[in-house]
């Protein structure tokens, strides 16, 4: 920070200026000879005269030089004043980021007193996460003499950040030294309405998204209680057509969670759970569902595997009742953490048994075609074991089909 002047040394009255000329104004008269005869007293007196002018012409430049700087005193009172207290921060760097001067508005955006930025090196007030930002800013300015710009945040506590603009522009000293003068804009309230308004832009969306998927809803529950009613009609279609609702029930369980939730994000514990209750109304066949409690209520299904992994886990217990939990008292579905971070196992089991312990895909016919139809092809696979009399399916997965609702918003 510039320091205002309280008495500079240059408004002093040049003391030597004046006594000089009176010295040699003396001086001349006490040595110079006394000439004879009458000349004497006119040279005596055109010399006088002309010491006397030029004396009044000194004393005139000397009442000029004081008053030249006193108006420059005046102005560089103005321009402190106009510098230290504009609105903006304004602070000059050395190539090294020490802060040579700055002014009140960059003391106060960096929070610290009055004059206390001076000497300081600028980095250590950024927030360290943005330090990077500051140092890109910098690196490469010697190269390009213009002005560059960015956006980052400012430390001012342990718990409170700023948000600022800062315009730095190369310049060299009086010494031919690099130095950058900066121009620090406080962006904060800026970035909060910008923030707010895409929270409400995003809330809109989400209400929208909601109310569509609620329409779709109830659409395919209209379908739904035409396939029944048909069902009821012609009991000779009624297997058929329970697998056919129980696809398209699969799909309304799509949409209803997506209009529920706030997100529109589909929890993979509450499509399981939609679907093992849809399945066992249907087929009227117990299935017991064990998810642990408080499991994972952060884990989704990607947008764009919701309703792949939704068809196949509705085939997968389907088939588990139609081949062994109608005849032999339910199915049993186990919900469990899987080998590595970050993969589930959907374990659905049946009372039965099946001819080969792994079959292939390209063998697999009816629903498990329309599995192997729609498994993703990465993040997901399928595998099959006997245990005794039961048949284990393993429905397995993992990023990028399923992550954190943490991460989807993030990528949103």
């Amino acid at each position: 920070m510039l320091d205002n002047p309280s008495t500079p040394a240059m408004l002093k009255e040049p003391p030597s200026l004046r006594q000089q000329a009176e010295a040699t104004y003396h001086s001349n008269v006490a040595n110079a000879p006394v000439p004879s005869g009458p000349a004497s007293s006119e040279a005596k007196d055109a010399a006088l005269f002309e010491l006397g002018v030029h004396q009044i012409e000194l004393e005139m430049q000397n009442d000029e030089l004081r008053k030249n700087q006193l108006e420059l005193y005046v102005e560089r009172v103005r321009y402190l004043d106009l510098y230290n207290n504009a609105p903006v921060g304004y602070f000059t760097l050395t190539e090294q980021g020490v802060v040579l001067q700055a002014n009140f508005a960059a003391d106060a955006m960096v929070g610290v007193r009055q004059g206390a930025l001076a000497n300081s090196r600028f980095y250590r007030h950024v927030l360290r996460d943005d330090q990077d930002i500051f140092y890109l800013l910098l690196k490469d300015l010697p190269n390009a003499p213009q002005t560059r710009s960015d956006v980052f945040r400012l430390a001012q506590s342990s718990s409170q950040v700023l948000w600022v603009r800062m315009s730095v522009t190369p310049a060299r000293d009086s010494h031919g030294g690099l130095t950058y003068l900066v121009v620090m804009v406080d962006m904060t309230a800026a970035v909060g309405r910008e923030d707010e308004r895409r929270r409400n832009e995003l809330a809109l969306r989400n209400a929208l998204v909601r109310e569509v998927h609620h329409r779709i809803n109830n659409s395919l529950q209209g379908v739904i209680g035409i396939l029944s009613r048909y069902a009821d009609a012609h009991p000779q279609t009624a297997t058929p057509m329970r697998q056919a609702i129980g696809q398209v029930s699969t799909l309304s369980a799509i949409h209803g969670l997506r209009g529920r939730g706030a997100t529109g994000a589909v929890v993979l514990s509450e499509l399981i759970g939609d679907i093992a209750n849809q399945v066992q109304g249907l087929w009227q066949s117990p299935v017991t569902l064990n998810i642990p409690a408080n499991w994972r209520p952060s884990m989704v299904v990607a947008d764009a595997d919701a309703v792949p992994v939704a068809m196949i886990l509705n085939e997968l217990m389907t088939n588990a009742v139609k081949h062994g939990g109608l005849a032999q008292g339910g199915v049993e579905v186990n919900v469990q953490e899987g080998a590595t971070d970050g993969v589930v196992q959907i374990l659905v089991c049946n009372r039965g048994q099946f001819a080969q312990s792994l079959e292939p895909r390209n063998t697999w016919h009816g629903g498990l075609g329309l599995i192997a139809a729609l498994i993703p092809r990465s993040g997901a696979q399928i595998t099959r074991a006997q245990l005794g009399d039961t048949v284990v399916t393993t429905f397995e997965l993992e990023s990028p089909v399923v992550c954190t609702l943490r991460e989807t918003t993030t990528a949103a």
